[in-house]
């Protein structure tokens, strides 16, 4: 009810917004509007659900009618390949057709099970149903009767065994039936089985068909020639006899096309609307040639790079525009991007502005203060830090400062965000390593800025992300990217090591450390674990203290520690009094210790590709020869150790995001749930990166055409947009 009331009220705000159009074609959007509401019906109400199986399909993420038809099968069974019975393997899945020779029942109880003889003239297999209860099959089966099977056999008291198998009665040996097609295997969950799964979709789809709304506009799908919703729906659950199972299994039909288009497109549409609604926003211009960037760059002790030349052109562009910038800045480990920042921040100053960057954590953002005050030395900008451990008259004092206009720029943690900040002009917002950060997070700092005006958003990340997902993730965004490196960087050696080779490799450490150079050691987990046989970092920690590191400095860092225990270890490591750092994950970004030389990461294999160049990344930062060692575990496979062997063939992090999303897919490599998008159900950005790019274009014209979806032919857009983003998304004007 409340689902169908949002939608109501959107339609009837665009509704008054349309008040001049065409009678037939409000009547006709008005009737599209009331199939959609139908559709919104709550699902126990399809037949052969009822509320017991409603509970079990909201466990799948369906909760009415039209979530049901979206359930599409995650892959199809070939039934028309039909296999003699003496051919089939044991562990074989196949499908068999046959005549019924022996049918019943035997056993009680438990024990009760439902047996059935099946010839197709050259051998038999026993059909077996255990805990059999009822008589449903009785009443299906019958001595003589023709059906079609499908199962996995298996060998058994020296016949051949089919449990549990889908069957169905075909009117003769010549008609293969039903199940002679392409059979859709469903998501299932406990208690609902596909073969149950499957009637219920069936029984939506015959109801429903001619109900299920066409959100696509007519010229668009002619344009890209799609099937209709109805249409492409009905074959996906019951692919026509000629279909090509092939393309059905690689999701390459034309019904396939048509659902993973609109899923995209509906993403993208609602991408654009928020960048239009962001683009609008008004902002405090800047003078990208300004007296305070010339200073700047004329005490720089080294030249821009090319690429950082580029990117600085394209931010301070974007800032000298009396409209608000909303842009990613990628960058590989070491690229360079703090110092592109810089000049925006020095921009936005000069204009009479203030800035702030926010860090993920203490560490990083002490390490911004330190090195952008050393950057900025001789200018006439006051840079101030504001984390968790300013405290008491100092807090005051800085806060005070900051309301004051007085503190230009401004470095924190999620402490700049509370309440209590109050900027006098906060002109540009930079956000590092954004996604450490949620659309909320991102939010309440652009709010910090005076009413009227909206702060220059710049984001930056370190992790490269390939192009597909950066549509996706930061679709609202431009994007600039610093590709290459500044000259000097030494370069950092990396190889893998196996199980057995750990002493040699420790003994490698120590001689490290004992040279004056720094280590870091990352493990996977904190503490010991009985599930996992891995590798922890507390109990590493006293292992090395006690025999391969005996005698040297040796400190632990973990997630568990509490925030001021944390940074102390950490400030230890940075001066050099600890030679060895023991760590799980927390220091993957941001950590910048010149000295250190050697990075270790125990169990690599059970690491992303792209995490473990941000690992790499933390080492090669001074003049020292830097290496990289990757240690399989002993339980690794062929395909980890070919994986982490590509790690020693290259340092390019955006050729590393690539595969490393290829293997892990795009909800492990960086998950959406933060950034207020919905998760893509249909589409695969790997897969369908193509489509995605299609649906991405026609998005953005259709916004550039009509930026309030105010057209009739809109309508169902907007409610669709509604239904799938709800509040996480702010539709530029419309919802």
């Amino acid at each position: 009810d409340l689902r169908r009331e949002r939608v109501s009220r959107l339609l009837a705000v665009l509704d008054a917004a349309e008040s001049d159009c065409r009678p037939e074609e409000l009547e006709a959007a008005a009737g599209r509007s009331r199939a959609l509401s139908e559709l919104d019906t709550e699902v126990q109400w399809v037949k052969g659900v009822g509320p017991r199986v409603a509970e079990k399909l909201a466990r799948l993420g369906i909760h009415t009618v039209l979530e049901l038809l979206y359930h599409l099968p995650a892959r199809y069974e070939d039934h028309r390949d039909l296999k003699l019975i003496p051919e089939i393997e044991s562990g074989e899945h196949a499908t068999i057709a046959g005549e019924v020779k022996v049918c019943g029942v035997s056993g009680r109880g438990r024990g009760r099970r439902y047996s059935m003889l099946v010839s197709d003239g050259r051998g038999v297999v026993s059909l077996v149903w255990f805990n059999y209860k009822g008589d449903y099959l009785e009443k299906k089966f019958a001595k003589g009767a023709w059906v079609v099977a499908t199962g996995v056999a298996r060998r058994f008291e020296g016949g051949l065994e089919m449990p549990h198998p889908e069957v169905e009665v075909v009117e003769s040996e010549g008609d293969p039936g039903s199940l002679a097609a392409l059979a859709p295997v469903y998501p299932a969950t406990e208690g609902l089985g596909n073969r149950q799964l499957r009637r219920i979709i069936q029984n939506a789809v015959a109801c429903n068909q001619g109900k299920i709304p066409e959100i696509l506009p007519e010229q668009l799908r002619k344009d890209r020639a799609l099937p209709g919703a109805g249409e492409a729906l009905a074959q996906l659950h019951s692919p026509p006899a000629e279909a090509d199972a092939a393309a059905y299994n690689a999701f390459r039909s034309a019904a396939h096309h048509r659902v993973i288009y609109e899923e995209c497109f509906l993403l993208q549409l609602g991408l654009a609307l928020r960048r239009k609604g962001e683009v609008e926003e008004p902002a405090a211009p800047v003078n990208p040639e300004g007296r305070l960037v010339a200073d700047f760059r004329a005490a720089l002790p080294f030249s821009l790079t090319a690429s950082q030349e580029k990117v600085a052109a394209e931010i301070l562009g974007d800032m000298a525009k009396p409209r608000a910038m909303h842009r990613l800045l990628q960058g590989d480990v070491g690229a360079g991007k703090t110092v592109v920042a810089a000049l925006a921040m020095l921009a936005a100053v000069e204009a009479g502005s203030q800035a702030a960057i926010m860090a993920p954590t203490e560490v990083l953002a002490e390490q911004h203060f330190r090195n952008i005050s050393r950057m900025l030395r001789g200018l006439d900008v006051n840079v101030g830090l504001l984390t968790g451990n300013v405290r008491g008259p100092e807090r005051e004092r800085l806060l005070a400062s900051v309301t004051a206009g007085k503190t230009h720029l401004l470095i924190g943690t999620h402490a700049l965000i509370q309440e209590e900040v109050r900027f006098k002009r906060l002109g540009l917002a930079v956000i590092d390593e954004q996604h450490r950060f949620g659309v909320l997070q991102r939010a309440k700092l652009k709010a910090k800025a005076p009413q009227g005006l909206t702060p220059h958003l710049l984001v930056m990340t370190a992790t490269p992300i390939p192009r597909t997902l950066a549509m996706t993730v930061y679709g609202d965004l431009a994007v600039s990217v610093i590709r290459e490196l500044p000259p000097g960087r030494t370069p950092v050696v990396t190889r893998v090591y196996a199980e057995e080779e750990r002493p040699t490799l420790y003994r490698e450490v120590r001689a490290e450390v004992v040279r004056g150079r720094q280590v870091f050691i990352v493990c996977p987990l904190v503490e010991e674990s009985d599930r996992l046989e891995l590798r922890d970092a507390t109990t590493l920690a006293e292992s090395l203290r006690q025999h391969e590191l005996r005698g040297l400095k040796v400190g632990l860092v973990h997630g568990r520690l509490k925030s001021d225990e944390k940074d102390a270890v950490m400030k230890a490591f940075a001066s050099g009094e600890i030679g060895a750092l023991i760590a799980t994950t927390v220091i993957e970004v941001g950590i910048d210790v010149a000295n250190a030389s050697t990075m270790v990461v125990e169990h690599a294999d059970r690491f992303g590709l792209s995490q473990l160049h941000q690992l790499r990344g933390r080492v090669g930062r001074g003049t020292h020869a830097s290496r990289c060692c990757l240690v399989a575990g002993e339980k690794r496979t062929e395909d980890s150790w070919k994986r982490l062997r590509a790690m020693e063939k290259t340092t390019d992090g955006f050729l590393i995001a690539e595969e490393d999303l290829a293997l892990r897919g795009p909800g492990e490599f960086f998950g959406t749930k933060q950034w207020g998008l919905p998760e893509l159900k249909v589409a695969n950005i790997l897969r369908d990166a193509e489509i995605l790019m299609e649906a991405r274009e026609d998005a953005f014209n259709l916004v550039m055409n009509d930026p309030m979806l105010r057209k009739p032919e809109h309508r169902l857009l907007a409610a669709a947009l509604a239904r799938k983003f709800g509040r996480r998304l702010r539709l530029g004007g419309v919802g």
